[in-house]
């Protein structure tokens, strides 16, 4: 009986054996595939050094296990074009997008999420649906993973949690909203008291028969009046400058969604002036809220063409909460189109519609 034992043993470790090496082989193989896909990115990048080689050429480095050669291109790159930014045609930004992204992967693999969210922040900048749907996908894992280490202050605006499930559906990024709706909700009940009249109001809306919005004193107000009984919210805008501009609901299924866009303009003493010229400069803001039926924030978006550093800017604003896309809020059934992004009502959050 020993025999036949011995022989079983002997076979299953020359099993083992073989195909450790195969194992060993392929590895090389693959590594060998790798450095000749670096040599060859090189060689192109030294002929025609572009973002578009050197953001190539930076992977290749990663994928061959030279992450510090990596990094330091992609931070020269990213710096050459934060100076000298390239055109902004689609082509472009997707490059830069891609290097960022690439940046950002670099970041995650030493552990640094913070700076890895802040790239691919900015990476979301790009027309490439197929590359922004990776970029979106990343970031909320990010953004899940730097939550569980650090809470959900790390987010870089109050808004972010709501504005990342636009994305995709994350636990942990609900529960930054619930934590957030219970610690500071962004609508309050206002005493009987508070509510303002608002009959013969200038700037006020309608957003139905019953509902009537307007802004006063940095703070969103929506009255509602049902016969004798009249209830109001009152909402803590995020800029000092924001003027009512729309307010409509929107009938999402079972829920009403109620959209409030707000308008900001700011005149200034441009200051390149000549003699002779017209002198007045302005800058231009806007911001679209959407609140559920109990007045609980939904979602907050800037569009991409509100300049983050003009005096009209968002405060609370960060690259999370734009969409390069901007289309009317649309209906369909159950879902709420925003931007052309398919969403849905799923216990108190806008997520992805299947």
């Amino acid at each position: 009986m020993r025999a036949p034992a011995s022989l079983a043993l002997y076979t299953v470790s020359v099993a083992v054996s073989m195909l450790a090496t195969l194992g060993a082989s392929a590895q090389a193989q693959v590594q060998s595939e790798e450095e000749a896909t670096r040599v060859r990115l090189a060689a192109a990048y030294a002929a025609q050094p572009t973002l578009s080689n050197g953001c190539s050429l930076a992977e290749a480095e990663r994928r061959a296990g030279r992450v510090d050669e990596a990094a330091q291109r992609l931070d020269t790159l990213l710096e050459a074009a934060r100076v000298a930014p390239p055109a902004s045609d689609p082509t472009a930004r997707a490059t830069l997008s891609a290097c960022r992204f690439n940046r950002a992967r670099v970041h995650e693999d030493r552990g640094g999420l913070r700076a890895a969210y802040r790239l691919l922040a900015l990476a979301l900048d790009t027309d490439n649906v197929a590359r922004l749907r990776i970029v979106e996908q990343r970031i909320v894992n990010v953004a899940a993973r730097l939550v569980a280490a650090s809470g959900c202050g790390a987010l870089p605006s109050r808004f972010s949690a709501e504005a990342l499930l636009r994305f995709a559906d994350d636990a942990a990024l609900r529960r930054c909203v619930t934590a957030a709706r219970r610690a500071a909700p962004f609508c309050r009940a206002m005493a009987a008291a508070d509510i303002p009249d608002t009959e013969g109001r200038y700037g006020v809306r309608r957003a139905d028969e019953n509902t009537t919005v307007l802004v006063e004193d940095r703070f969103l107000m929506v009255v509602t009046a049902r016969g004798r009984r009249v209830t109001g919210l009152e909402c803590e805008l995020g800029a000092d400058e924001e003027r009512l501009s729309t307010a409509r609901y929107h009938q999402v299924g079972r829920v009403r969604v109620l959209e409030v866009v707000t308008q900001a303009r700011v005149s200034y003493a441009c200051d390149d002036c000549e003699d002779g010229d017209d002198c007045r400069c302005a800058d231009d803001g806007e911001v679209h809220y959407f609140l559920g039926a109990r007045g609980e924030l939904l979602l907050v978006l800037v569009p991409a063409w509100v300049d983050p550093q003009s005096m009209a800017s968002f405060s609370p604003d960060s690259p999370e909460l734009r969409d390069t896309v901007d289309l009317p809020t649309a209906v369909e059934g159950a879902q709420l189109l925003v931007n052309g992004r398919r969403l849905r009502l799923v216990r108190g959050a806008l997520v992805p519609a299947p």
